[in-house]
């Protein structure tokens, strides 16, 4: 006697492949919230590091008494200016532009400057960034230590 033929589908069902679009597209959504708030602890780090390397660098020009002047740095709501002087003068600058979404937490403009041969600062200062819930606040102390 012959046996009875099983009927066995070709395929998926519905159920299936509606399933696993739901799958991906939740594990799609997770992975652009993730991305995106990595983007933003990358232009954070990169916007704080940009200020550190300015201000070391005016710094260190102070101490080397590069043009027998003093060198600071500014920092505006969309630039961060090197500038040579005892204070900023908008014909001897150097500057770049910043990223627009963090944002200056202390009152802008704020000007660290450094003395010649000495490095020390003018005044203590303070420079505050925010992006989010990241902050970061980088100092210039009196003797022209820069904490952060």
């Amino acid at each position: 006697m012959a046996s009875p033929k099983v009927f066995v589908p070709d395929g998926f069902t519905l159920i299936e492949i509606i399933f696993v679009m739901t799958l991906w597209s939740s594990l799609l959504g997770l992975g652009l919230v993730i991305s995106f708030d990595s983007y933003r602890g990358h232009i954070f780090q990169s916007e704080t590091k940009l200020v550190l390397n300015y201000l070391y660098y005016a710094r260190a020009l102070s101490m080397a008494n590069a043009n027998s002047s003093s060198y600071g740095v500014q920092l505006t709501d969309s630039k961060v200016i090197l500038f040579s002087a005892p204070e900023y003068n908008q014909s001897q600058t150097s500057n770049i532009v910043r990223e627009d979404l963090v944002s200056i937490g202390s009152a802008v403009p704020t000007n660290a400057v450094f003395a010649p041969l000495t490095g020390q600062s003018t005044a203590p200062v303070i420079f505050e960034l925010a992006l989010g819930n990241r902050n970061s606040e980088i100092r210039v102390n009196g003797q022209g230590g820069i904490l952060w």
